[in-house]
């Protein structure tokens, strides 16, 4: 990794952090969501631009799906039409989407294919989290559930190599 390339990440990460910690210390009541919304959807327009405008920066598609689905649950949050137990859900999908959108890298980028894994877990995690909000779902099958579906993951990415 070039240090150009370091200062950026390093950068976006203390950005980020920065920028909640920020919003916390307004202390405005209700209007903390809707100001904590537009400055998460400002800083997704800003990773996304980034991206944007240099494919080689395709690692901010991360930073900017996450940005953009905080200020999205910050927004809904502010309006008053977020469920109870639904941020979770929305938050878990959010972020596996940005690594999908990595993943769909994976042609021009070497180590986008990478992307799978973490997208897959936070993938199942969403849908454990819809599941469970739906009280489908009880907790104590949550690790086997996950466990199962981990197991059943490897053996058929395996299934086609076991004849060869």
């Amino acid at each position: 990794m070039s240090s150009n390339l370091r200062a950026r990440v390093i950068g976006s990460i203390v950005l980020l952090i920065g920028l909640s910690l920020l919003v916390r210390n307004l202390h405005m009541g209700q209007m903390l969501l809707l100001t904590g919304a537009l400055l998460f959807l400002a800083a997704a327009l800003f990773f996304g631009r980034s991206y944007l405008q240099r494919e080689t920066d395709w690692w901010m598609i991360l930073p900017a799906g996450v940005s953009f689905t905080v200020g999205i649950i910050w927004l809904l949050s502010f309006a008053g039409i977020l469920p109870d137990g639904l941020a979770n859900i929305i938050f878990l999908g959010g972020a596996a989407l940005s690594f999908w959108a990595i993943w769909m890298e994976k042609t021009h980028r070497p180590y986008a294919g990478l992307a799978q894994y973490p997208a897959l877990l936070l993938t199942a995690g969403a849908l454990l989290a819809f599941l469970s909000d739906q009280n489908v779902l009880r907790s104590e099958w949550i690790v086997p559930s996950l466990l199962f579906l981990t197991g059943l993951l490897l053996v058929s990415r395996n299934w086609s190599k076991r004849g060869r």
